[in-house]
């Protein structure tokens, strides 16, 4: 019973998700992608599959998820019923009940934690109308002219993908390495995740009307996952092999 759990959360997140009553076209095939991406992972993890309490892990990792995604619909004025956050926030409740009853929690779970809370965080920012007017006004003390603005906003949201996913990379990699035998393996599914959630997060920005999914954006995260995985081959290469994440010692 306990193994039908965790296969029945991303179902129940997303009858959840059902209750809204907005654009289905616009609003549930990205959440539902999101959703069903995250499960993937989780249910192909070994380690995470295997979790005691996985269904109230993957229950707090996705419900949440779909919280702060409906709250940022609505905050832009696409609409959201509020029986369906209502709905995710019981659910949510209902998650981190379970995870903590357990008290499970060991220390290098904070890592997956960090990747937990870097997912939420894109469900909510990535559903922002976008525009470079809010952050022109705290760089008006530079005295730039409108092009010089727009080419440094530019590269500052370009850094903060890349810190973005270099940061969820880590997370990953440095949670699975202790506890997959296989370097590929990890490598794998740390480049996963942060692939599946740069697909999602582009997707929905190309359903939006003030917004462009870019698959130039997707590849730039992923050139910060590469970059991120490189340092940990050469850190392992330089430890003779070992497979501790950094600043773990042997």
């Amino acid at each position: 019973m306990q193994q039908g759990a965790k296969y029945a959360s991303p179902i129940i997140v997303l009858l959840g998700v059902l209750f809204f009553r907005g654009n289905l076209s616009q609003f549930v095939l990205p959440l539902l992608l999101e959703v069903l991406s995250i499960s993937s992972f989780f249910l192909l993890c070994k380690p995470l599959r295997e979790k005691p309490g996985a269904f109230g892990l993957l229950m707090f990792w996705l419900a949440p998820l779909a919280l702060l995604w409906l709250l940022s619909e609505r905050k832009e004025g696409r609409g959201s019923e509020p029986i369906s956050i209502t709905v995710e926030l019981i659910l949510a409740g209902i998650g981190t009940a379970i995870l903590l009853s357990g008290n499970r929690f060991e220390k290098g779970d904070m890592r997956l934690i960090g990747a937990i809370l870097l997912t939420w965080a894109v469900a909510f920012f990535s559903g922002g109308s976008g525009g470079a007017d809010h952050m022109t006004s705290l760089f008006g003390f530079l005295h730039l002219t409108q092009d010089q603005l727009d080419i440094l906003i530019k590269i500052i949201r370009k850094g903060i993908h890349l810190s973005f996913y270099g940061t969820l990379t880590y997370f990953v990699a440095s949670y699975l390495f202790p506890q997959i035998p296989s370097r590929k393996t990890v490598y794998g599914f740390a480049v996963a995740l942060p692939l599946l959630v740069a697909i999602s997060d582009e997707y929905r920005q190309s359903m939006m009307a003030n917004r462009q999914g870019s698959l130039m954006d997707v590849f730039l995260d992923m050139s910060a996952t590469f970059v991120v995985l490189i340092v940990f081959l050469l850190l392992a290469r330089k430890k003779n092999g070992a497979l501790a994440p950094i600043g773990q010692k042997h």
